[in-house]
């Protein structure tokens, strides 16, 4: 690949398959898939805007910019960015403490984190270290995914059952004290809520040929249609039941983030975990969405150029009125399903949603508070596998346990903190694993000399335990005869595991020993540089 090529692919990864999106029977299918595609993400973005605590109008804006702009830079053909589950709930949960949802201060704060979260992704992908975040185990994003689950169940305890939460407050105590309050219970919110639910539930039971795979999509448009009518009957009835309200959808809808603002510019250091951990979730899903899509679909997939997109994406809707977005499983797995080929069907998905909020305003504005709440409640259960997670504690109490203390941090704690835990947590153990030192001890025939092997990786955490088993062999030998160290079974040698053996060596040949090493050249070469110098 030349220079040239490879800087195109970079800059502009779109002009090498954009021509062939135009042929009739390519076209055709994309534009299927994006219809397909686009009726499952409008009311998504209505139900994941208020999640984040922004206006209706900015989960839609955020649904077909984000959509273009990642559809366009990124290298997966099926990979579909907009408002995500996690992101936009652990966007309302950082910004809670600081800003009433919905108030100007809340709408420029979110602009700011979405253009922090969009450099902190474009940084990592500048890096080259997007491949590094698909080391978390799957059992830690796991337990991440069903306690965002847990915490969109508890938040919309509330809303469900017509009560307002009090603004900064944790989302469990939210829940109990909305629970305590059940004499208080608005009975009209209630049904609304239980008809979204049913309406959901009942269709994500039907396994006809052919729908099975838009089970959780179609229960949203469900639940959708079902309480259109219902809040039409309602209204005639005068039962106050909360709605969406007025969304109001322009052609571009310019407004550029403040970061320099002197008082948002001392939340930023507070709000840095935050950011961190957003841009983190946001990239490890949608890597593993792309490399899922890739393997169905045997096209290749570059995850620096993804996550180079996602942050473009990010970079975007921060000033075009919308919110951190990331790639969605539900969507990109059924934009696959219906047949889509190139990017151009992502790009069809966004201009039909635009053109469905542009044509039909006054539905959207419609939707009851609490519809939105039953169908946020059946997006959470689709997060939460207790099969799976009770077959994980049969096998691993290692990996029970982890699953466990992700899930206790992200629902009491904060998701940020179970995102570090998620991260940090099984590092730490492979570290300790790793530095339990592999070291075997032989006599020789004669009995006059000893092999010492030492396999795995010699680094800064194992050489603590190398050292004292070879300092209690140097002193039962008296640091004389012999000895052979075999070396050609590690596979790991960083400065602090050449040092020490360095010293060793220089001991044994100080005590009168004689010591041969058995490696690999570049080992050997770095050993005898060490021990010259020591």
């Amino acid at each position: 690949m030349s220079l040239r090529e490879a800087v195109l692919r970079r800059v502009a990864p779109f002009c090498f398959w954009l021509p062939g999106a135009f042929r009739v029977q390519t076209a055709r299918l994309d534009l299927a898939a994006g219809a397909a595609s686009a009726a499952l993400t409008l009311p998504q973005s209505i139900v994941f805007a208020n999640l984040a605590g922004v206006p209706p109008q900015y989960g839609l804006y955020t649904a077909i910019f984000a959509t273009l702009v990642a559809a366009l830079w990124g290298s997966s053909r099926h990979l579909l960015t907009g408002p995500n589950t996690a992101m936009s709930l652990m966007l309302g949960s950082a910004l809670a403490p600081f800003a009433g949802a919905d108030s100007h201060e809340y709408l420029a704060l979110i602009a700011v984190v979405s253009l922090a979260v969009g450099l902190t992704q474009i940084l990592i992908a500048l890096l080259r270290a997007s491949r590094f975040l698909t080391y978390i185990p799957l059992v830690a994003l796991d337990a991440f995914m069903a306690a965002v689950g847990f915490q969109i169940l508890l938040s919309q305890i509330p809303y469900a059952s017509g009560i307002t939460p009090v603004a900064g407050e944790p989302v469990w105590k939210g829940a109990v004290s909305a629970l305590l309050a059940w004499r208080d219970f608005r009975p009209y919110s209630v049904l609304v809520f239980a008809v979204t639910v049913a309406a959901g539930i009942g269709l994500r039971q039907m396994r006809v040929r052919g729908i099975h795979r838009f089970a959780l999509p179609g229960a949203l448009g469900a639940g959708l249609l079902c309480n259109e009518i219902l809040v039409w009957v309602l209204s005639r009835a005068r039962t106050g039941v909360l709605v969406a309200g007025h969304v109001a959808v322009h052609l571009w809808p310019f407004a550029l983030p403040h970061p320099l603002n002197p008082e948002y510019r001392a939340l930023l250091p507070q709000l840095l975990p935050d950011i961190f951990a957003i841009a983190l979730i946001g990239l490890v899903q949608s890597l593993l969405v792309s490399r899922a899509a890739a393997e169905e679909s045997g096209q290749p997939v570059d995850p620096d150029q993804d996550a180079f997109a996602q942050g473009l994406a990010n970079l975007a809707v921060s000033s075009l009125s919308g919110f951190a977005a990331g790639g969605s499983v539900n969507r990109s797995m059924a934009h696959q399903d219906a047949g889509a080929l190139t990017p151009m069907a992502a790009v069809y998905s966004a201009l039909i949603v635009f053109l469905a909020a542009w044509a039909i305003p006054g539905v959207i504005a419609a939707i009851p508070v609490p519809a939105m709440a039953g169908m946020l409640c059946l997006v959470a259960a689709a997060l939460i596998h207790p099969v799976e997670a009770r077959e994980l504690a049969r096998q691993s109490w290692g990996q029970a346990s982890l699953y466990l203390l992700v899930l206790f941090c992200g629902i009491f704690v904060g998701l940020t903190v179970a995102v570090v835990a998620g991260f940090a947590l099984p590092t730490l153990y492979y570290l300790v694993r790793s530095a339990q030192p592999l070291l075997r001890v032989e006599e020789s025939g004669d009995g006059e000399g000893v092999t010492a092997s030492l396999g795995g990786s010699v680094f800064f955490a194992s050489v603590p335990a190398i050292a004292r088993e070879l300092r209690a062999l140097g002193e039962a030998r008296r640091w004389s005869g012999r000895v052979t160290i075999h070396l050609r079974g590690i596979h790991y040698l960083d400065h602090d595991g050449r040092t020490l053996l360095a010293r060793e060596i220089a001991r044994w040949r100080e005590g009168g020993g004689q010591v041969n090493i058995d490696a690999e050249a570049p080992i050997l070469e770095a050993l005898n540089s060490a021990t010259n110098a020591a």
